[in-house]
């Protein structure tokens, strides 16, 4: 392990103050190619209480579409790690871009290969898969900004930084 260690996730009220009080540019390096949005899974407890209780678990902002103004948690998409250069790799393990701690998440679950400003997705041999807007990944697809992903039991939306900047100044 090369000892450099992934960005924490960034909570949604400390994003929507970077929004809201810094510059797009300051915004921008704080999250490289973009981010993950979402929030946590719920557990199995919470999930056998009723469908009450997740279905409202936050606020959603007309703004920030899909967005839990409560609960969402933002992971930076920055190339630390120095090795395979163009691809960010995610995954649990301390050892990638991007670290999604949780037990449904595999050790390296994912990679974001870059081109110039096009980026596509593969799974990388992930034990829970990965569905891209709503379908099972195969292979290589192109990653859009807005896409829909699911890694484990994760649901996360796909952000440009000047989007995502766009959307939290508008709430």
């Amino acid at each position: 392990m090369s000892g450099v260690v992934p960005p924490e996730p960034i909570p949604i009220g400390e994003a929507l103050e970077l929004a809201k009080h810094g510059t797009e540019q300051a915004f921008t390096e704080r999250l490289g190619f973009g981010a993950l949005v979402g929030s946590p899974p719920v557990s199995e407890e919470e999930r056998s209480w009723s469908y009450h209780t997740v279905a409202l678990r936050g606020t959603f902002s007309r703004a920030a579409p899909g967005i839990d103004l409560k609960t969402s948690l933002l992971f930076p998409m920055i190339k630390v790690q120095p090795r395979f250069a163009g691809t960010l790799l995610i995954g649990r393990a301390q050892s990638n871009d991007i670290c999604i701690d949780h037990n449904s998440i595999s050790k390296l679950h994912a990679r974001v290969r870059i081109d110039g400003d096009a980026m596509s997705l593969s799974d990388a041999g992930s034990k829970n898969g990965i569905d891209l807007d709503y379908a099972p990944l195969k292979g290589e697809r192109p990653l859009k900004d807005g896409a829909v992903v699911r890694l484990g039991h994760f649901t996360l939306t796909f952000h440009r930084p000047a989007t995502l900047y766009r959307m939290l100044k508008a709430v």
